[in-house]
Order: structure tokens, then sequence, then C-alpha cells
């Protein structure tokens, strides 16, 4: 499908070429004259009525007199609100809707309309790919993991550093889709407006009861699976049984989640990328990956049976047996624990130590987010660009944002959520991403591609899940990983 794709935008942008005759590349003979003193006065006036009619495409200045429709479309935070807001299920109050954004860039640029569709996440890919096919988008939300439907954004974000400085997060993606990419040099693709950071969320009560110290942002994975065994059994204070580790996404392909935070703690890379896929390396056998399916498995030890089984998978906070899980929607939890009035039971901290590697002493690595990219079909892509930075520098759209409590991926934005979480927790997520690196993405790493190499999040998330049920030891799981891999390559050669 994926190559289909890349034909059909081939045969799109030539058809385009044909048509247009000249892009913004051609154009730069317009500003050569400008500077000329030599032309005459005629040629003068014809550079200037050309920059003036192409100022769009030829000088990246914006027309804001032309009347244009701006088409944005896709899934995400957009359909999350909706368009006037929707009811929290922790405050009982409404959020702010995306109308009042949309409102506010009216203001702006009002000869520019704004066409929004938010769609839901069934089937999004697929959608994404009709729309953009078929009557066109310019803004396309999370389309930075459809890169064969987007237009680079480095060259964008070379001609606004300001931009650029404001942002925690300006992931790079291995992929050989976009004009001109190789797997091993990373192109960005969109821009994250959400931002999910990972926390480990710990019950104080439980610690309290059998003794055992609060930890603090220096401990480690090791220290984890410690704390846990000694968490686990029969509440000293209560009687009842509780566990030490409560592991999420164990019931699906989320559980390559939990595999990647620990593998970044270890620094065990399993691919070494190449110019393509074929010419990449991925190898699931070493020592590193031996340690991070080790941690996971001493973990589930640490797990009630129906977590391990599937059957629980998230905290029901009134009815807590769980000492230590860990979340990627800190401001979720939060609320959800502040709605049940268990305030001072709960205390959130960043992912434990990564123990190896040019990051070590820093939080391991995690974070996914919900983007915004440009549609590489866009015939107003400097007016798509225009609107993503509006997204995420806007005052009415930050304040859209925190109403809907996301951690919004600029200062301000986070600096925003101190009403909702709380000083020390917003600090929190400062801290973490400011150590975060900048260009480090949940999807394509040297930990892990979900992306490139076939259905990796299927076959790695299956085998894992049967070795944290028992069915499977370590050497079995990285057998089965590496066998279902290597028939993914072999289909390549």
């Amino acid at each position: 499908m994926k190559r289909l794709l890349s034909i059909a935008f081939v045969m799109i942008m030539v058809l385009s070429l044909i048509g247009c005759g000249n892009n913004a590349e051609s154009n730069t003979g317009n500003i050569t004259a400008e500077n000329n003193t030599g032309n005459d006065n005629s040629e003068d006036k014809q550079t200037e009525e050309n920059t003036e009619k192409d100022s769009e495409e030829t000088t990246g200045k914006l027309n804001t007199e032309e009347a244009i429709t701006l088409k944005i479309y896709g899934p995400g935070f957009f359909g999350e609100s909706g368009e006037k807001g929707a009811m929290s299920a922790y405050t009982g109050e409404m959020t702010m809707g995306y109308d009042k954004v949309l409102e506010r860039w009216n203001e702006l640029y009002p000869n520019v309309t704004v066409e929004l569709q938010a769609i839901g996440w069934d089937d999004w890919r697929a959608a994404i790919q009709a729309a953009v096919l078929g009557e066109g988008v310019d803004v396309i939300a999370h389309g930075g993991l459809l890169p064969v439907l987007c237009e680079p954004l480095d060259g964008f974000l070379a001609e606004d550093p300001e931009l650029l400085e404001q942002l925690y997060s300006v992931p790079k993606y291995n992929t050989d889709e976009m004009d001109g990419s190789v797997l091993n040099v990373p192109s960005i693709t969109s821009i994250p407006a959400t931002l999910n950071v990972a926390t480990l969320i710990l019950n104080k009560k439980i610690f309290e009861d059998y003794g055992v110290d609060l930890p603090d942002a220096s401990w480690t994975w090791s220290d984890v699976v410690e704390v846990a065994s000694k968490l686990t059994g029969t509440d000293p204070v209560t009687g009842e049984q509780t566990y030490g580790f409560l592991m999420p996404g164990t019931n699906g392909t989320n559980m390559i989640k939990s595999y990647q935070i620990i593998a970044s703690a270890y620094d065990a890379k399993v691919i070494s990328y190449g110019e393509t896929a074929k010419d990449s390396v991925v190898d699931f056998t070493t020592e590193g990956t031996a340690e991070v399916f080790k941690t996971l498995a001493d973990l589930a030890e640490f797990c009630s049976p129906d977590n391990r089984e599937g059957v629980v998978t998230s905290r029901v906070y009134t009815e807590d047996c769980y000492a230590i899980t860990w979340s990627e929607g800190i401001v979720g939890a939060y609320l959800q624990v502040k709605d049940a009035g268990l305030e001072d039971q709960y205390t959130f901290l960043p992912l434990p130590a990564i123990e190896k590697g040019e990051n070590a002493g820093n939080p391991s690595l995690y974070l996914g987010d919900n983007n915004l990219a440009i549609s590489k079909t866009s015939e107003h892509k400097e007016w798509a660009w225009e609107f993503i930075k509006f997204m995420m520098t806007d005052e009415i759209a930050i304040q859209y944002a925190q109403s809907n409590g996301w951690v919004w991926n600029t200062a301000a934005g986070v600096d925003a959520l101190e009403s909702v979480i709380g000083t020390d927790n917003t600090q929190m997520v400062k801290d973490i991403l400011s150590k975060l690196p900048s260009d480090y993405n949940s999807t394509t790493n040297a930990y892990y591609d979900g992306v490139n190499f076939g259905t990796m999040s299927a076959y790695l998330s299956d085998w894992i899940r049967e070795m944290v049920k028992g069915s499977l030891s370590v050497e079995e799981t990285q057998e089965k990983v590496q066998a279902s891999v290597d028939e993914y390559m072999g289909g390549l050669k």
C-alpha cells in the first residue's frame, strides 16, 4: 500500500508541475530581478506584479488580501474537544471547543476561511489517505505517522527559529517515504501539539503500610523491581492483598510502550538503520534486549494474575491494590485522583532513570503526541504553516489546550496547566520535557520501530504478553521476536 501511495504521489506531483509550471524554487529568478538595478522599468514592474501575485509561493510572505480556504482534517484533539466543547468526566464542566480557536483565527485572518473536519480513530489512516488524495487537505491532524502524505518541515522550522525555541519536542522520524529521504537520516514530518508525558504513579498508603520509603527521581528500573517485591503480599495494616506493580497494556499492542521505555533505560538498541528497511539490521538477540525482557518478566512476578492476563490494565483509585504503575496521561490521572478525593494518597514521579548511554541519569524515554502536519498536496503550504504556528503560540489556542487538560508543546502551554495539576506536578512535567532529547519520538527509534519493519507492534507485543503470562522464558521470547523480524526482513530480499 505504501508503494502504491508513493506512485500515486509521483503522478500527482508530475501533473501539478505540468499544470502549474513552477514552484518556490523555480521562482528564485524573480527575487534576483528585484535586486538588479540594470533592469528597465517594464521588467521591474513585471517583477513586482509576479512577486505580489505569487507572494505565498515565491517569498514566503502571506497575502492576507487573497481569499482562500484552508482545510484541516484528521483525528486527535480537535475531535476530543468537539466544536462546542465537551463535558469533563472529572470536573463536570464544559471544556472549550475549537470554535473559539477558529473565531480567534478569523479575527487575525478574516480572508482565510478554515474548514475543519475532526474524525475519530477508527480507520483514521485510510480516512486521511482518502481525503488527501481526494478533495485535498492542507493541514493533517496526526499526519506525522503518514510521511508519504506530508511535506517535510525542516525548511519551515529553519526559517522560524523563534518558534523552534518555544517547542519542547520536534521529533524526527526515520522514513524513506518523503521526497529525497532515507531511513538513516530522520526527517521532521510534523509538529506535536499535545504531548503524552509519561510518569510513575505511586500509592503512598501502600508504601507507608509496608514501611517502605518513597523513592525519588534517581531510582532505576532495578529499584522498581526490588521495591515492587517488598510491596506484594498481605498488607500488614489492612490485611488485604496488594501488588507491587500494575503493568499497562497487557491486553494489546500497548505492551510495546513498557518495552521501549525500559529499553531506553538500558540503551538496548535493536535497530541499525540503513537507507531503506532492506539495508537495515534488526537484532533482538543481544544482551541488552535480554535485560529488558528480564526486567519485564521480573515486574510481572509482582503484578496481579488479572493484570498479567490482560483483564485488568488500569487502576480503580477507590479500590486500589497496586503500589506502582506508569501512565502516559498525567493530567487525566491527576484529575481522577482528585475526583476521588485521594490527592494525599498518590504522588507522581518521573520515569526511572536511564542507566546506560548518552542520556544516562535522565528519565527513561517515552513521549506520545498528537501532531499537525502539512499535506503534500496542499496548494497553500505557507498558510498551513501559519495555522500550525498559530495553534502552538496563540493565547486562545493555549487556553483551549488548558481547558481540555492537554500538555501543550510549549513552555507557555505547560505553565497554563499549573491551575489544573498544581505547581509541583507542572514543574515535574517541565523538568521531564527539558531533559528529553528534542528530536526523540516513540514511533521510530533505535529501540523500537512500529512503521518501517512490518507489524512490529503486533508481534513484539504478542510475544512479550506471552512471557508476562509465564508461557515463555526470556530466551524463548527473544527467539520468537527475532524469528518474526527475520520473516519480515526475508521478504524484502
